[in-house]
């Protein structure tokens, strides 16, 4: 972690940790643990434990207790090598070295047997939203345990900015299936529907319908992007059925979409997410605050999809306003490649970024804060 002339480093260290490597060793010394903040104003801390024992203070004991658990004594690090993963800190790194990932053993069994594991690593591919990976993951497990038949259909709905789209890319990459991308937007007709080509270029050649043939009774994943602006509810409602019994019937014919996974992002709801987290302040969101945010958000989405559809959604999952934590690791991570400054002057960068976020914009403001104060020195 000391060493500078490392390509790639955070890739590494977050590879490392997404298979499990223990970061407690970084307890034995003055590293990250007392490492000085670069954040003159107080973390939030953790959105949530990952099992079902919700402890706001866990996020910062979870790597303590691991090294007590095992029952031995780490080594001593010597104090310049100590000094030296010190000096290699940053915000990005610091973020994913205090994130939990552990969950209760019968959950990972039941998504190891239904090919869901995979997604455990997502903690360890975005920033943030650590109460939708885990109400994720939870909802995956009890379907798989359940044995159900039925589709598994999830709505990742709240502000623009906050991980929606990426986190559905992430699902299909990590559990290595295909995938076709729908923007809803104007859709009126089943036909349209069935006709859209895919956003993503891999498969922007085919429409859904020649994808769901192509992969009938395969897993595969269906992404409709801003659900809630479909012009006429005759395009939504082609979804009725592939939500609730694992079928789509056509003039032309009958697709088993059994095996697909159907994820829709929507900012509807964002209003209530932003109300919802000027009355929580500073204070971690904790489990039932979070699923009666969800229901607050599922009535919303009945205004505009209907509660026929609404009702076949497995789950609901708002997407929460980032930390002050997760907003410096995300400024880091916008930072040029090539970046390389002086911790003090670091700081005081990523800090000018923040000042120019927008809540609503989420990280595309960050991102263009970044942009524009590198841009000013070019020009």
């Amino acid at each position: 972690m000391g060493n500078e002339g490392l390509k790639n480093k955070n890739e590494i260290i977050k590879t490392l940790l997404a298979y499990g490597a223990d970061p407690s060793v970084l307890q034995q010394f003055n590293g990250h643990a007392n490492r000085p903040s670069t954040s003159s104003h107080p973390s939030s801390g953790s959105q949530g434990s990952v099992d079902d024992e919700e402890d706001p203070n866990r996020r910062d004991s979870v790597m303590t207790v691991r090294a007590a658990e095992d029952g031995k004594s780490p080594s001593p690090i010597p104090r310049r090598v100590s000094r030296q993963i010190t000096m290699g800190m940053n915000p990005e790194i610091d973020y994913y070295l205090t994130r939990v990932t552990e969950m209760p053993e019968k959950q990972l069994d039941a998504l190891r047997q239904a090919g869901f594991d995979p997604l455990a690593r997502m903690p360890f591919r975005m920033i943030g939203q650590d109460l939708v990976l885990q109400e994720l993951l939870r909802v995956l497990a009890r379907h798989s345990a359940r044995g159900s038949s039925s589709p598994v259909s999830i709505i990742f709905a709240g502000p623009s900015g906050h991980g929606k789209s990426f986190l559905s890319r992430s699902i299909g990459e990590l559990l290595r299936i295909p995938a076709h991308t729908v923007n809803m937007t104007n859709l009126r007709t089943q036909d349209e529907f069935l006709q859209a080509r895919s956003l993503t270029s891999k498969n922007g050649e085919i429409s859904l319908a020649a994808f769901l043939s192509a992969n009938e009774g395969k897993r595969c994943a269906v992404i409709l992007e801003e659900i809630e602006k479909v012009a006429d509810k005759s395009a939504s409602n082609t979804l009725l059925m592939p939500w609730e019994l694992g079928k789509l019937q056509t003039t032309a014919r009958q697709y088993d979409t059994s095996h697909v996974i159907w994820i829709s992002t929507s900012n509807a709801g964002e209003d209530i997410v932003f109300d919802f987290e000027r009355n929580r302040g500073d204070r971690p969101c904790d489990r039932k605050e979070y699923l009666d945010l969800a229901t607050r958000i599922r009535r919303k989405l009945i205004e505009s999809l209907g509660a026929s559809l609404v009702s076949r959604i497995t789950t609901v999952l708002p997407f929460l306003a980032f930390t002050h934590a997760e907003k410096l690791a995300l400024a880091y991570q916008s930072l040029p490649s090539d970046a390389s400054l002086p911790k003090e002057e670091l700081d005081t960068l990523l800090e000018d970024i923040l000042a120019d976020y927008i809540p609503s914009e989420g990280v595309r403001s960050i991102q263009r804060a970044v942009q524009r104060h590198y841009e000013d020195d070019m020009w």
